[in-house]
């Protein structure tokens, strides 16, 4: 099953090599929106598109608004054509062993309309991080540090919505 990376970014030089590369060898392919960096992630995406320009497309989006975080993630929705999508923060590095156990969930589970993963948030660095009781997410029966990150694209009526772009499908 064909998947595909949505990471819309702004300020993330810190991080955004390692987030890329975390997941870009595990999907086919990468769309790498930014929306205004002033960091240094501009420099930084340039060299990810270089090296991956077979797998990542390059857009850059001002947001004026909070509203225009949900039109570019509704843009990014379009412009995806794989079965499955995952959102990855430009801040988020996947352990290659998640990554792999992601898709091959995918690979082996025709009926799953999402994907939720645990997390582990760091503060500051990689050495300073939140306890998992700091948590407080309610996501797919559990309570913690998890995330919504793989999203089944042919869920009828699937839609960016909300201030900040969440996903949503009619009725629910």
């Amino acid at each position: 099953m064909e998947i595909w990376v949505q990471t819309m970014v702004k300020n993330e030089a810190k991080w955004l090599w390692y987030s890329v590369t975390s997941v870009i060898n595990h999907v086919d392919k990468l769309l790498l929106w930014d929306t205004g960096s002033t960091d240094g992630s501009l420099e930084i995406e340039k060299e990810l598109v270089k090296k991956y320009s077979d797998k990542i497309t390059y857009r850059k989006r001002d947001l004026a608004s909070a509203e225009d975080f949900t039109k570019v993630r509704q843009e990014m929705l379009n412009e995806t054509k794989s079965d499955w999508f995952l959102m990855l923060d430009g801040d988020e590095i996947w352990w290659e062993e998640s990554i792999k156990t992601f898709v091959r969930t995918i690979n082996e589970s025709a009926d799953l309309e999402s994907i939720v993963v645990p997390t582990l948030n760091l503060v500051g660095d990689i050495f300073h991080y939140q306890d998992k009781s700091a948590g407080n997410y309610h996501l797919a029966g559990r309570v913690g540090h998890y995330n919504l990150r793989g999203i089944n694209r042919l869920i009828p009526g699937l839609h960016s919505q909300g201030v900040h772009g969440v996903w949503g499908r009619p009725g629910r």
